[in-house]
């Protein structure tokens, strides 16, 4: 295990196992459609987080987001890319990023609306007109236990190759 995908685990595992989600986002491999990039996927997440805050708290101030939910996301290129990538002779192929998030997030407070940020991260993520079916797969579950495996399974690039860019967190 690399130093980074050590940290990324500890970090992973540090998140408040109470009321621990886990949300997954996959981006479409179909060649008529328009997918976000890593800088944009980072921005709709964000941004989704501070805007679902921001409406359903009368008392908002800036930060609150960051208090309210806490999230660890880790983006990750689909296998073909990924194994391209030890492959020394590229020139000659073309690649699609695949790109795909694990966001495991949790909330200190017993009120807070999982679904609805999640709604509203879908909602962000789809917001600009021709990249709306950008997203194949998105799904989530409520983690009771946060298991090693499954953390390990769902950071898997960090060991082969690490990277800080993949990585989006308020941690």
């Amino acid at each position: 295990m690399t130093p980074l995908h050590q940290e990324v685990f500890q970090k992973v595992k540090s998140l408040p196992q109470k009321r621990l989600h886990y949300l997954v986002g996959q981006q479409s491999l179909q060649p008529h459609r328009t997918n976000l990039n890593l800088k944009e996927l980072k921005y709709f997440i964000t941004r989704g987080i501070m805007k679902y805050v921001r409406e359903t708290n009368i008392t908002y101030h800036r930060g609150l987001e960051n208090e309210l939910v806490k999230f660890y996301c880790v983006f990750e290129t689909d296998q073909t890319f990924n194994e391209s990538k030890m492959n020394d002779n590229l020139l000659n192929q073309s690649f699609d990023l695949g790109l795909n998030f694990h966001l495991f997030f949790s909330s200190p407070v017993s009120w807070f609306d999982y679904e609805g940020l999640i709604h509203r991260l879908f909602l962000e993520l789809t917001s600009i007109p021709s990249k709306r079916l950008c997203l194949s797969k998105y799904d989530y579950k409520i983690i009771n236990e946060l298991e090693d495996p499954f953390v390990l399974y769902h950071t898997k690039q960090f060991y082969d190759r690490p990277t800080r860019e993949m990585i989006l967190t308020n941690l």
